[in-house]
């Protein structure tokens, strides 16, 4: 788990870490975490509010994802809990759920 601060493929990288991590072929990259509040930003890959994926859970190869998302509430759904959630940072929780291969 970790904050990059580093969107693979993007100009405004201090690096090229972002690529170096997510593309290592240890990572286990399947799917990619997403999250209603992202999609109603401009991407539901997006963690952060300032529209970037800069924040990540990166398994190793000997796990496999179940399940994954980042919470970021729906604005048009709950727009007190969205609210809430993007006043408490401008990153948002990604989360895994992974079992061993």
């Amino acid at each position: 788990m970790g904050d990059l601060n580093a969107e693979p493929g993007q100009e405004n990288n201090f690096d090229a870490v972002g690529e170096h991590v997510v593309d290592n072929p240890r990572i286990n990259a399947e799917g990619t975490p997403t999250s209603p509040g992202g999609r109603a930003a401009g991407d539901e890959r997006w963690t952060a509010a300032w529209e970037r994926r800069a924040d990540y859970v990166l398994p190793s190869e000997e796990f496999e994802v179940l399940d994954s998302a980042v919470y970021w509430p729906d604005p048009d759904a709950d727009p007190d809990l969205h609210a809430t959630a993007t006043a408490a940072s401008d990153h948002f929780m990604v989360w895994s759920e992974v079992a061993l291969r």
